[in-house]
């Protein structure tokens, strides 16, 4: 157990969640192998050394649990993933805590469990809709308190959902959702909070390949397409995402033989 090195028996909980952390940056970094180390280490060492059971102790050990099935699940080993994102599930159904930060969490896991059932081919849209109902309820009832820090987590959530009643040829729910998934982004651009663009311009597009696809609604689909142009413009994304984006954009405004605006030109500035 790589742990057993790092170990100090009076502070086992802390290192536990310290390792869980380094696991997190180095998945960030795309280093899987080096993060999934990190995370059977914090997991070991909490298993073996920490005594007392607490609610940040099983917080920590939850999270690293999830964050291992995450893991597994981004590298296709689909059994593994669900198997540690099931016990993530367990640890905090077992441990419930009345606050905001354990509704989050426990939205997060139900919302990780419902991406790994998507990320498989032929998944169980039921499995996963139920999943994702949850982790809305409980992401609505934390942004009636927390509307701006937790509002951009809803949405998330909101354009899961909207690919799930997609697939179940639900439109009207899905548009419902769409909607309100792109407004709540459009509330942080209001307020100058751009960290979070990206994940906007990607909600913008899944709107417009929505109402290119299913309801064929070109001023829809086109006026979404090109506000998530503008915003790839004034933004400064890695070259990747910038090509990926611009790809999707071209391919709805080619669905409806349209033209590029004229100032597509400006990303090549």
């Amino acid at each position: 157990m790589t742990s057993l090195k790092y170990k100090d028996e009076a502070i086992p909980e802390t290192l536990s969640s310290l390792l869980n952390s380094i696991g997190v940056s180095f998945k960030e970094q795309g280093k899987y192998k080096e993060a999934k180390k990190y995370y059977i280490d914090s997991i070991d060492l909490q298993k073996t050394y920490v005594k007392e059971v607490s609610y940040s102790s099983v917080r920590t050990l939850a999270m690293s649990n999830m964050n291992l099935g995450v893991l597994y699940t981004d590298s296709g080993e689909f059994d593994k993933g669900l198997l540690f994102l099931e016990e993530a599930l367990r640890l905090f159904r077992g441990f419930p805590e009345e606050s905001n930060e354990f509704f989050d969490q426990l939205a997060s896991c139900l919302n990780n469990i419902g991406n790994h059932y998507a990320s498989q081919e032929n998944y169980d849209s039921n499995k996963l809709i139920s999943c994702l109902e949850e982790a809305l309820k409980l992401r609505r009832r934390i942004v009636d308190e927390e509307n701006i820090p937790y509002s951009f987590r809803l949405a998330n959530i909101l354009g899961n959902l909207a690919l799930a009643y997609c697939k179940e040829k639900q439109f009207e729910i899905a548009e419902i959702m769409l909607k309100e998934a792109v407004a709540r982004h459009v509330a942080y651009e209001s307020i100058g909070i751009f960290s979070y663009r990206p994940t906007h311009i990607s909600m913008l597009l899944n709107a417009a390949a929505f109402y290119t696809d299913f309801l064929e609604n070109k001023t829809a689909a086109l006026t979404l397409a090109k506000r998530a142009l503008q915003l790839l413009i004034i933004s400064n994304p890695v070259d990747i995402i910038k090509r990926r984006n611009m790809m999707r954009i071209k391919s709805i405004y080619d669905a409806f033989n349209e033209e590029l605006p004229l100032y597509e030109n400006q990303l090549e500035a």
